[in-house]
């Protein structure tokens, strides 16, 4: 897991968030990460509850707010794992 804005995210969350903040949608998301449309509402869903809001553009704009610390964390992922240095060992 890795700690952005205050808040323990899962890899995927960051995936998810990342290419939300990119303009794809949840389609184009769950193709590109190879999940179904489920996963990707189920992550938006937590997102939304965790951060009390109420829809994924208020998600986004939260992202917006940590767009380089959602790169880095997101680059980190896509060369195979390691998120931030900020990514907490224990989970």
């Amino acid at each position: 897991s890795v700690m952005i804005g205050g808040l323990l995210l899962r890899p995927r969350q960051v995936e998810v968030i990342w290419l939300l903040l990119r303009g794809m949608g949840r389609t184009a998301i769950s193709e590109r990460l190879g999940v179904t449309g489920k996963t990707v509402d189920y992550h938006l869903t937590d997102l939304r509850e965790r951060l009390g809001v109420d829809t994924s553009r208020m998600v986004i704009a939260w992202a917006a707010g940590y767009q380089d610390e959602l790169s880095v964390a997101f680059a980190g992922l896509q060369r195979g794992g390691q998120a931030s240095p900020k990514q907490d060992p224990s989970l």
